[in-house]
């Protein structure tokens, strides 16, 4: 992995910014700003892929095979690393059954990604264990990572961020607020999370069992084990992923 550092020129740990709001002395709110780890894998993508990566350079595997949808920052990301490293990738799209063209699909293309277009009922099938076996069977040289890039390896690189917040501040934040996608960066953050910090999520999907989710993503004995003092604000998801309300 040194070498992937040095490649894509990342920074990490990435800066913690200060927002300069009149509020309450006692209050001071920092932006942990994961958007300049790079300028294309960037947020919390090469948190989540660095030990999935990891895992796939040390197997027998030549190929990588990833899903997300038309938008998938994670698959916008992950297209850019496996150009530049020489990997062959399939990626499995959510776009009606019919081939789209958008920005990031085309800057998937771009990165020599060969792509598959699902319906929304066929995509739903990659949450099937059933069918990935099938999946696997078919294509075994090929390393598949989940869709948005959530489990536990992701979590072993999310959990990173409380390692460099401890070192960015002399006493640890009271809370640490984040958006939720798939939920692996949040488990990450969640795993490793100090014993009096509240971790807040705010959901972009609805309709998610999350605690479920989290238990599922970190393994039900590690998660009896963790700090479990979180909230997750479900009434901000405006419909669901990728929707907006305008008022």
């Amino acid at each position: 992995m040194k070498s992937f550092y040095q490649k894509f020129n990342l920074w990490i740990p990435s800066p913690v910014q200060k927002v300069n709001f009149d509020f309450n002395d006692d209050i001071h709110l920092f932006i942990k700003r994961d958007d300049l780890i790079h300028n294309v894998i960037s947020g919390n993508k090469f948190r989540k892929l660095k030990y999935i990566l990891s895992d796939f350079f040390q197997s027998d595997k030549s190929s990588l095979i990833a899903f997300g949808g038309q938008y998938s920052n994670l698959l916008h990301a992950l297209s850019i690393i496996t150009n530049e490293l020489n990997i062959n990738a399939h990626f499995y799209i959510m776009s009606y059954g019919k081939e789209v063209s958008n920005p990031t699909i085309d800057f998937i293309k771009k990165n020599n990604v060969d792509i598959s277009f699902l319906s929304k009922s066929e995509f739903r099938k990659i949450r099937d264990n059933d069918f990935l076996i099938h999946l696997q069977n078919q294509f075994p040289d090929a390393y598949i990572i989940p869709e948005g890039a959530s489990n536990y390896l992701a979590t072993l690189g999310s959990s990173e961020i409380i390692d460099e917040l401890t070192m960015q501040f002399d006493q640890f934040p009271d809370y640490i607020v984040m958006d939720i996608g798939t939920g692996g960066t949040f488990t990450g953050v969640l795993s490793k999370l100090p014993q009096n910090t509240k971790l807040i999520g705010i959901p972009v999907l609805k309709g998610v069992d999350w605690d479920m989710t989290l238990k599922n993503i970190l393994g039900e004995d590690k998660f009896l084990n963790v700090n479990t003092n979180y909230e997750i604000i479900e009434k901000y998801h405006f419909g669901g992923f990728a929707k907006a309300e305008f008022k």
